[in-house]
């Protein structure tokens, strides 16, 4: 009798762990998720780069560049490593991006991966369940606003290439997204020109991927249109998403924090630059189909494959 109880405690102790769990026993198609990129895939580098110190806590949320769980935090799965930093740019050797009130400098995309590939052996890596998250390139802009769409993109493609020649085989990466609506290009007063640079990128990303897919048709290389989910927030606002123009906080010098309004989950900007964790959730939401068995079978339509 005390065996068979203690058997139903242990059972039951279980099924409570696992309900608890629930969103993380969710089968995917992939082993391990490996993100490189900026604040907004960044789940606490810069927070430990700093001592803590960067972004504001308590304001931002446990190292987030977000005011709660951003949108890796959101996916609920397993098996993410993230070498994301805020502030990152596509490679430092192109321009090199700094944190804390433009203080510390960060390892670049490009340098994210070295050190990726520097800590796994390839021998060690299981290419055909491994998925490569690849998010950013607006922070090359912003350190040196005369180069070119097309040689950011490039830059952002050297990263892309290294994982492929080691033997990557599933790479995903998130176009530019409209930063014309974002309310930090609000003070240049030229949407136009960030309209189009955002468009000559995601037209350089598309055609550059192209000749890189023919030469390793052994693996599938993705867009996430994020430019596309942008743009759908701002043009069709929702009844829990009501504000996508204004910011909720304004961040001071890197080292204070003004609190502009007391919902922030109605709105689409936390900040002049990042989304709110409301946001991120719907993004978060628009990439987990990617993830599923079912991917192919299904209408996630904010993914694209390149020509």
């Amino acid at each position: 009798m005390n065996n068979f109880i203690s058997g139903l405690i242990l059972l039951v102790c279980f099924l409570v762990i696992a309900n608890a769990y629930i969103p993380y026993l969710s089968p995917i198609r992939f082993r391990n998720i490996v993100i490189f990129g900026d604040s907004t895939s960044d789940t606490g580098n810069v927070f430990a780069l700093t001592d803590k110190t960067y972004p504001i806590p308590p304001y931002y949320w446990k190292g987030r560049f977000c005011n709660g769980p951003n949108w890796v935090d959101q996916l609920e799965v397993l098996g993410i490593s993230n070498y994301a930093y805020g502030s990152a740019t596509t490679d430092n050797n192109l321009v090199t991006g700094y944190t804390k009130g433009n203080t510390i400098p960060v390892p670049g995309m490009l340098q994210q991966i070295e050190t990726y590939l520097s800590r796994n052996p390839v021998k060690w890596i299981d290419f055909s369940r491994t998925l490569y998250v690849i998010y950013g390139g607006p922070n090359d802009f912003i350190y040196n606003n005369t180069l070119l769409p097309n040689v950011i993109i490039a830059s952002l493609l050297k990263g892309v290439e290294l994982l492929l020649s080691v033997g990557a085989k599933n790479i995903i990466i998130f176009n530019i997204p409209p930063v014309q609506y974002y309310p930090y290009t609000r003070p240049y007063n030229n949407s136009l020109l960030f309209t189009e640079l955002g468009t000559y990128a995601n037209l350089a990303l598309t055609g550059y991927l192209g000749p890189i897919q023919a030469a390793y048709p052994n693996a599938t290389l993705n867009i996430f249109n994020l430019n596309a989910f942008v743009t759908k927030l701002v043009a069709k606002p929702t009844s829990y998403l009501t504000d996508v123009t204004d910011n909720c906080w304004v961040l001071y010098n890197a080292t204070a924090v003004e609190v502009l309004c007391p919902n922030p989950e109605k709105y689409l900007f936390l900040d002049t630059f990042h989304f709110t964790t409301r946001a991120q959730g719907l993004l978060a939401a628009a990439f987990r189909p990617f993830l599923d068995y079912s991917y192919e079978n299904n209408n996630a339509n904010c993914y694209v494959l390149p020509a």
